[in-house]
């Protein structure tokens, strides 16, 4: 069965062979009829060339026969490496330390798309096109609200205006401030000049206590400029219970139900799990599912359906007769497994030892 190139090899042995047709057609001399006149605009001005012809043809020759020859001794992979090579030189994209074309990524959150609405004209924006639009173009004199971009401050409503095209007296600045501080860009605001520090203690309270109700906890902050920064509220959060099954052995779990394992997990169920080794408190990983038989049994266990990345260094680092599974029930897996890994840091200074966090 042939090979299945990939789309570098695939276009660079395009690239190569359009190559040498040009070439081909450069080099060859198409038959002009002694009948047919001499083009006037260009007229043909025979060159002079010193060269033995006959040196010319054993040199050609010995061209395309060491070409030839040298193309037999590469290996596959080495042609695949020059190939994309090649690829990668002519489209400039650069390599990295394997070899491999880089893909320029944008920042996190920079396409993501944003609506707003100016004078009743429904607007979707993103924060790659403001970064876009205001990269050549000089800020103006900043009254009041300003953004940064690439650490460049421009007024609000320029940037605004700039980036889709918009007229600067259908907004004001609290709504330029507003659309660019969704799409997650730097907004801030200049302090006036002898206008005092912001007010004492730099917190006042707010949101009256309704009737018949207590008092929430929440206040609003101020920044250095005494603007509003944020507002903060304390709330309860009631105890998480975790109902832990029995440890169960890894090698008994890759038993089949039906072959009298008996070992049942709950099937669409959402929980936490823990794996350690025998008569060790630290555990090897904490992990969250939305489905418990599904990602212990068969991705973390049987390696089916994506394999658990945990699984790998596990079965070649452990031994399986001595490693143990749990797992437990809860509506809220994430705020277990948050937890559950700040109580392990807590008692044993690190993460368990194959869990990978981001």
């Amino acid at each position: 069965m042939p090979r299945r190139l990939s789309p570098i090899d695939a276009g660079a042995r395009i690239g190569y062979a359009l190559h040498m047709l040009t070439r081909a057609s450069i080099y060859t001399q198409s038959p002009q009829s002694a009948d047919e006149p001499a083009s006037r605009d260009a007229p043909a001005q025979p060159k002079h060339d010193d060269r033995n012809p006959h040196a010319v043809a054993l040199g050609r020759l010995g061209a395309i026969r060491g070409g030839q020859a040298r193309t037999r001794k590469l290996t596959p992979a080495q042609r695949s490496d020059i190939a994309r090579r090649a690829a990668a030189a002519r489209w400039s994209t650069p390599l990295d330390a394997r070899g491999r074309p880089v893909t320029r990524r944008p920042a996190r959150g920079a396409k993501r798309k944003h609506e707003f609405t100016v004078q009743g004209r429904k607007i979707v924006g993103t924060r790659a096109q403001v970064e876009g639009a205001l990269r050549k173009v000089v800020p103006e004199r900043i009254e009041r609200h300003f953004v940064e971009v690439k650490g460049v401050r421009f007024p609000v409503k320029q940037a605004l205006a700039c980036a889709f095209g918009l007229r600067r007296n259908d907004f004001d600045g609290a709504r330029a401030r507003a659309v660019l501080l969704k799409m997650g860009l730097e907004v801030g605001t200049l302090r006036p000049e002898g206008s005092g520090p912001p007010p004492s203690g730099g917190v006042r309270p707010r949101f009256p206590r309704a009737r018949g109700l207590p008092r929430p906890e929440r206040v609003e902050a101020y920044s250095e400029d005494g603007e509003p920064a944020a507002q903060v509220q304390a709330i309860e959060v009631p105890p998480i219970v975790l109902p832990w099954s029995p440890w169960h052995c890894w090698l008994a779990l890759r038993e089949d139900e039906r072959g009298g394992a008996s070992i049942r997990l709950p099937a669409g169920r959402p929980g936490v799990y823990e794996v350690r080794a025998e008569g060790q408190d630290i555990r090897l990983t904490i992990g969250r599912t939305s489905d418990l038989r599904a990602r212990v049994k068969y991705q973390l266990v049987m390696g089916s359906g994506g394999s658990h990345p945990a699984r790998k260094p596990i079965m070649e680092n452990e031994d399986l007769g001595r490693v143990f599974i749990r797992w437990a029930m809860t509506d809220r897996p994430a705020t277990a497994e948050e937890a559950l890994h700040l109580d392990h840091v807590r008692r044993h200074g690190r993460l368990p030892k194959y869990t990978q966090r981001t």
